[in-house]
């Protein structure tokens, strides 16, 4: 049994959501847009002194970009030491240990 106002509509047992103005939305997306746009600029100089810093230290050191790489742990085989065997992860460590074989 549905229970109803005086009216006939029946109670609500939330309240609706206040709308949002169109101003207050287009403040919100500049606002945001604004953030992200920043955010990727950041990301972007962070990402050229790392390259610029390991390629000093590949020519400096005498090795290879990937294995400078690999060493500040951004080639992609953190696997191999960071996580151990387990059910979840067994294929990605079987994996590893066969790349490993083959070189």
């Amino acid at each position: 049994m549905v229970k109803t106002l005086a009216n006939g509509e029946p109670v609500r047992k939330r309240a609706k959501p206040a709308k949002v103005s169109p101003l207050l939305k287009a403040h919100k997306k500049a606002v945001s847009t604004a953030a992200a746009h920043s955010l990727n600029e950041d990301v972007e100089v962070a990402i050229t002194s790392i390259d610029t810093l390991i390629d000093e230290l590949a020519v400096k050191h005498g090795k290879s970009v990937e294995v400078i790489q690999e060493l500040v742990l951004l080639g992609g085989h953190v696997l191999k030491s960071r996580c151990t065997a387990g059910i979840n992860n067994a294929y990605a460590h079987c994996e590893a240990r066969c790349n490993g074989a083959c070189t």
